[in-house]
Formats: structure tokens, C-alpha cells, sequence
């Protein structure tokens, strides 16, 4: 299960810029996981509880995932160039670098997403959101509502699209057989510097890059 739900979502997040005005926060969202399909629901129950948070300061980008049984954290420091991945499995912890952000980012912006702005206005938090859907070249959608009062100068979530204006807080993601919604339900204000700190925890084994996504796609 853990395979299924981890690894396609992680490669989603990781492989994403939401331009925007408060150029600092910690924003924190309910991770709810639902299916159709009714042993994976039932395997799904133990998700319950999963949360996201990101934060941003300046150029500087964290993101936090905590799905229960797996704990993941992507930070990048913009003043170094460079970033980490941080890997909780139930107790194995394992750390990746990341290298070449620039390029990366570079990269990651050449899609041929299609964008639809709608309309549609919702309030998350105090904050007016617009509604923009998302549509990727093997059909996944998202449907998000973003603020353009928030801004990740540095994010490095863009979704597919570098093309998208604002700060999502809401995210809605349709996968094979399971359904994704993410709420922001708090946002810190204040963030520490080092929040951002790209020294691997000497709990942590690192690894490259490539043994941390095959690590994630051998879950059972």
C-alpha cells in the first residue's frame, strides 16, 4: 500500500513556484486520503492523522510530509544552492542530497500542463482563494485554490505548471484508485532560519538520490 500512495505522490511534490506578498510563513494542512475501492479505504484508515506543512523564508523553501508511518522532508537552502531529503520509514531514517537546484528548477517549469482558471472564489483561512484547475499530459488533475497574498518566492512545488499565480491552500489530487485532498488548517506567522538547515541529522544514513527513490518505490 505504502508503495502505491507514497511514492507517485512524493515524485508529484518533489519534482515541482508559486509566485505571489507575505514572503514568510509555515503553513500546515489536514492530508486526507479516500478510494472507491474498499480494501484501500480500509488500508487508508491508518493515514488518518497525516499532515503537510510548508514553510518559506525569503529564497528559502521546506517541506514537510507526515503520512503516520512515513515522515518525509525536502528542504532548500537558496543561499547554498543546494538542499536535502530527509526519509522516516518506521524508524529508518535515510537522507539524500539535492544537488543542482537551479537546473532543477529549470526544469521542472517545461511542462505541457493545461490550466484552467476559473471564476469560482473560496475563503481558506481569511484568505480569498481562486479555484485553477490542473490537467498533466497522462490526464491527473488537480484542482486547487490559491492566494495570491502569500508568496514562496523560492517554492518548489509547481505542480507542473511554473505558470500557476499564487500560493495553493487548498489541493485537491486525483490518482488511480485514490483520491488526495489537502487543507491548509494553520499558518505560522514567524519561521526560523534554521528551519532551513541542510546538515543531515547523524540519525540519518545518507544515501544518493537515486538509492532514496528506489528505497520509496520498494514499499510494500
Amino acid at each position: 500500500m505504502l508503495r502505491f500512495i507514497c511514492l507517485p505522490f512524493f515524485l508529484f511534490l518533489f519534482n515541482g513556484h508559486f509566485p505571489a506578498q507575505q514572503t514568510e510563513a509555515s503553513v500546515v494542512y489536514s492530508v486526507v486520503m479516500d478510494s472507491d475501492d474498499p480494501v484501500l479505504s480500509q488500508q487508508l484508515g491508518a493515514m488518518t492523522g497525516s499532515t503537510m506543512t510548508i514553510t518559506f523564508k525569503d529564497e528559502n523553501f521546506r517541506q514537510d510530509m507526515n503520512m503516520v508511518m512515513m515522515k518525509t522532508s525536502s528542504i532548500h537552502n537558496a543561499k547554498k544552492k543546494r538542499g536535502v531529503m530527509l526519509v522516516d520509514m518506521m524508524g529508518m531514517k535515510q537522507a539524500a542530497q539535492i544537488d543542482n537546484i537551479e537546473a532543477q528548477e529549470e526544469n521542472s517549469a517545461n511542462t505541457n500542463s493545461e490550466i484552467e482558471v476559473t471564476e469560482e472564489v473560496k475563503k481558506i483561512l481569511n484568505f480569498d482563494c481562486n479555484k485553477i484547475i490542473l490537467t498533466d499530459t497522462n490526464g491527473m488533475e488537480m484542482v486547487m485554490y490559491v492566494t495570491e497574498s502569500l508568496n514562496a518566492i523560492n517554492n518548489k512545488n509547481k505542480y507542473g505548471n511554473n505558470r500557476v499565480k499564487g500560493f495553493p491552500l487548498s489541493i485537491e489530487v486525483e490518482m488511480q484508485q485514490l483520491t488526495m485532498t489537502m487543507v491548509a488548517i494553520e499558518i505560522i506567522n514567524k519561521v526560523e532560519k534554521s528551519a532551513f538547515s541542510i546538515k543531515i541529522p547523524e540519525e540519518y544514513k545518507e544515501i544518493s538520490m537515486a538509492e532514496l527513490l528506489q528505497s520509496l518505490g520498494g514499499m510494500q
